[in-house]
């Protein structure tokens, strides 16, 4: 998710790329999961959540949600006796059904707590009929709004808010298959997940059903209903699939919409060639408006587009970028737990990197990271302590990326980043999982690169360097002023002489240390890390 914000003209992006926040709002958007009772997270690991099939209608103007939800379960343990759902106080259910038979339940600490036994084994189906006006919590959740003068009603659930608007076993590790169904007024429409499988329009109200074959987590479920005009594009597979493109944008931004979204097809087949083939072929991709003035998240198969990301000019093509990325790597792939958020936004945000390399070649990527790169990351990557969506998950986690690109090499990397999708490909995965996998893939062991970088420390390199030259032997001296830990990184120094070129690698585990190489001719220049694969300060 990116998160531009924006005080009077500054932007806030939680579609992951880069969060200019101002230090008058930050707080605002200050998210971390949500505390569990761990007796509570017990009981739900005893039931996995096979589907969930929603049910809509919308009481616009009085801002009231009427829902209907059909769980569908496999019971993993033989002494269940109490179903919990996460479902939020205020709102209200009207009934619990197991087999048509209303069954009894207790309410409280935002639980619908379901007072039945079931065998292991059983697979199981509840319905809950429900009502209520949703708290608006965290980023949105659930609003009833106006974009202008016009109706949107939308969700935005990351990372904790699923159960303001529908009851769930909201555990991001727990995926499931899914089916909207909404009725509402024909002078709207709807974008959300799915496939249409029907559709009819009765006295000026739209009855619609959706499907999705993909497995999905429950922050990545959306509604969004608004006054739109909706055109779509085909994008041409790497099989040679044609595969069809949805947009929704409100009626004033239309034309900038389709300027600066268009090159959205080309995207979709460079991340294919990078990464794998888009995840979710059969069902398509899109992006809709949505009531945020800047921002962005990444709902599957259906990124919501904040309307002020849309100019005419692709200013904002990076959180386009950004959310499509997440198609892969936060919706394919998602976290096995929250403490694992950068494996969504690094990766997304260092795929604005890749877009920009694609375009603009080498210079571009290394312009890129430099303006990412920020003097202070708060807190380790795995497990952020303060924010789970600061720029440290975003920022720091895109540099990881880069500079474990800069230890591998390109060949290698992309490598890892297309096994690591094929592997947990509508699964989920852990930051482990994915070090297992650099691991398998480079040959070598890499503790000491995701220690220093991803589980335990939080600062960098500061390194001075001088060199001399004695005859033909070229004396690199590297020195890590930094007070902390001694960080260990390949370092690349690029050496040029009047007679010739070259770049050599030294394996930097020291604070202070000398290598000594071979070249000939007079020292021209000499450059330090030239494709800014360190993140790191020089004091020189």
């Amino acid at each position: 998710m990116k998160k531009v914000s924006v005080i009077l003209v500054s932007l806030l992006c939680l579609s992951c790329g880069y969060i200019p926040f101002f230090n008058k709002i930050k707080n605002q958007f200050i998210q971390n999961e949500r505390r569990e009772d761990s007796l509570i997270v017990k009981e739900q690991n005893k039931f996995d959540a096979l589907e969930n099939s929603l049910k809509f209608r919308f009481d616009i103007k009085n801002k009231i949600l009427f829902g209907n939800v059909t769980t569908k379960a496999r019971i993993l343990s033989d002494n269940l006796n109490k179903f919990y759902l996460n479902f939020y106080d205020n709102m209200n259910v009207e009934f619990v059904k197991y087999k048509s038979e209303n069954i009894p339940f207790t309410r409280g600490d935002n639980y619908l707590i379901i007072e039945k036994s079931f065998a292991k084994d059983d697979t199981v189906e509840m319905e809950i009929g429900y009502n209520g006006t949703p708290k608006t919590e965290g980023f949105d959740s659930f609003v009833f709004g106006k974009v202008g003068n016009a109706t949107n009603v939308y969700s935005l659930s990351e990372p904790s808010y699923a159960p303001t608007w529908w009851p769930c076993k909201d555990r991001i590790n727990d995926k499931f298959l899914l089916s909207i169904e909404a009725e509402y007024p024909d002078s709207l429409m709807l974008a959300t997940q799915g496939k249409v499988i029907n559709r009819i329009v009765e006295d000026g109200v739209v009855k619609e059903k959706r499907k999705s074959e993909y497995p999905v987590s429950t922050y990545l479920v959306s509604i969004n209903l608004g006054k739109f005009r909706h055109w779509t594009d085909d994008c041409r597979m790497l099989n040679d699939s044609v595969m069809e493109i949805n947009y929704f944008a409100f009626p004033k931004y239309y034309d900038d919409a389709k300027y600066d979204w268009k090159r959205t097809p080309i995207m979709i087949n460079h991340f294919s060639e990078l990464f794998g083939e888009y995840p979710f072929v059969n069902e398509g991709y899109g992006m809709a408006m949505f009531g945020w003035m800047n921002g962005a998240m990444e709902h599957q198969t259906i990124s919501s587009m904040g309307y002020n990301t849309v100019t005419g000019g692709r200013e904002f093509e990076n959180i386009v970028a950004h959310e499509l990325a997440h198609q892969w790597f936060g919706d394919a792939v998602t976290p096995a737990s929250w403490k694992d958020i950068w494996l969504n936004e690094g990766f997304a945000t260092y795929a604005e990197g890749l877009w920009i390399e694609y375009n603009k070649g080498k210079d571009g990527l290394i312009h890129f990271m430099s303006r990412i790169d920020k003097p202070y990351f708060n807190g380790t990557l795995y497990n952020p302590p303060v924010n789970l969506f600061g720029r440290t998950s975003y920022e720091k986690g895109a540099w990881v990326l880069h500079m474990l690109r800069g230890v591998t090499g390109d060949s290698i990397f992309f490598s890892i980043l297309r096994n690591y999708f094929s592997h947990y490909k509508y699964k989920n995965a852990s930051t482990n999982n994915f070090k297992k996998i650099c691991e398998d893939e480079f040959g070598k062991n890499l503790d000491w690169f995701f220690n220093q970088w991803v589980f335990e420390e939080t600062g960098r390199p500061d390194y001075k360097y001088t060199y001399t030259k004695t005859g033909n032997d070229f004396t690199f001296t590297l020195i890590q002023m930094q007070k902390e830990e001694v960080y260990i990184m390949p370092v690349k120094v690029e050496v040029k002489t009047d007679e010739t070129t070259k770049e050599f690698t030294f394996y930097n585990d020291k604070r202070a240390q000398e290598f000594t190489v071979n070249i000939d001719g007079k020292i021209e220049e000499v450059i330090f890390d030239r494709d800014n694969f360190i993140l790191k300060k020089i004091t020189n």
